[in-house]
């Protein structure tokens, strides 16, 4: 992922690896800002992201762990794991498929 930096009175300062929490936070503050009418994730969708991945990995660590940025995942990572679930699954029937395709004689 790209670093993302400033420039202020000609010193360059680089934005850290963003939380979790720091991106519900500005989850928040963004929809202040827009009125309500944000496009895209929310704070509640986020916190369930996280839920959920700690359960489908089957409680071997906790939602603090997986957000604490320094020994867990990033904001963007952990929308990336929640999103490669669906991924996963669907690789996992396209393989089944093939097979049972591999399988199927067609009788003329």
């Amino acid at each position: 992922m790209a670093k993302h930096e400033i420039i202020i009175d000609r010193k360059k300062y680089t934005m850290p690896k963003i939380s979790a929490d720091d991106y519900m936070d500005y989850l928040d503050a963004s929809e202040t800002i827009n009125g309500g009418t944000t496009a895209g994730y929310k704070r509640e969708h986020i916190q369930l992201m996280c839920e959920w991945i700690v359960r489908l990995y089957g409680n071997q660590f906790t939602v603090e762990e997986l957000k604490n940025v320094e020994i867990g995942l990033s904001a963007d990572e952990i929308i990336t794991e929640f999103m490669m679930v669906d991924m996963d699954i669907a690789e996992k029937i396209q393989k089944k498929m093939e097979k049972i395709q591999e399988n199927f004689t067609v009788v003329k």
